[in-house]
């Protein structure tokens, strides 16, 4: 029997008495036996919790980005992207104070000089 307000299975033994829980994946549907990701709100396989974006696992570092009124989850580096804060040097996050020039964003140490 399938719960899909909690994504959980119960499954009970032929006498009855005994219930088992199983966790269901909210990306692929199938059941969860071992290690898992609780994020969100849901509850995932290590290798189901992607990024939206580049389709990458996420699971050590994400940002929750909420679209069409479901929140999904972003790998840091196309968090910073959809917010027009990457480097234009290394192509890392630029997470504080940065130089505009040229129509393009620098970390500090990475705009220098060229002539």
């Amino acid at each position: 029997m399938s719960d899909t307000k909690t994504n959980k299975v119960v499954t009970k033994s032929k006498s009855g008495e005994k219930e088992k829980t199983s966790k269901i994946c909210i990306s692929c549907g199938k059941v969860i036996k071992g290690q898992f990701v609780r994020a969100l709100g849901e509850v995932y396989h290590l290798d189901c919790f992607r990024c939206i974006d580049c389709d990458e696992v996420c699971v050590s570092k994400f940002f929750p980005y909420k679209e069409d009124g479901i929140t999904r989850p972003l790998c840091e580096t196309d968090y910073f992207r959809r917010l027009d804060l990457i480097c234009a040097k290394c192509g890392g996050a630029l997470r504080g104070p940065h130089i505009n020039a040229l129509n393009k964003k620098y970390h500090l140490d990475h705009f220098t000089c060229t002539m």
